[in-house]
């Protein structure tokens, strides 16, 4: 088995919108399943705070859960932030 992410430590702060990008196998798919509840944590820790809302989008797709298309992830995603398609 090999760790994908390892040492690992993030602070994102109300309002804040972030970007992960990195070469393949770095841990980016990793991270948002980790932030979005849908990939469990086989060691560490993850402390929500009721202030920040994590929605992500990513863009495998067989890691789609939300639509069909990006398209379809992106209307969803907007949609339920209250901002226009």
């Amino acid at each position: 088995m090999r760790k994908a992410l390892n040492g690992f430590s993030l602070d994102i702060r109300p309002g804040e919108w972030i970007a992960v990008t990195g070469s393949n196998g770095s841990g980016k798919s990793t991270l948002a399943g980790i932030l979005l509840g849908s990939c469990p944590l086989s060691q560490g820790r993850v402390i929500p705070s009721g202030r920040v809302v994590v929605r992500g989008v990513m863009q495998h797709p067989d890691a789609q859960v939300l639509g069909d298309t990006i398209e379809e992830e992106f209307h969803f995603v907007l949609g339920a932030i209250g901002l226009p398609a």
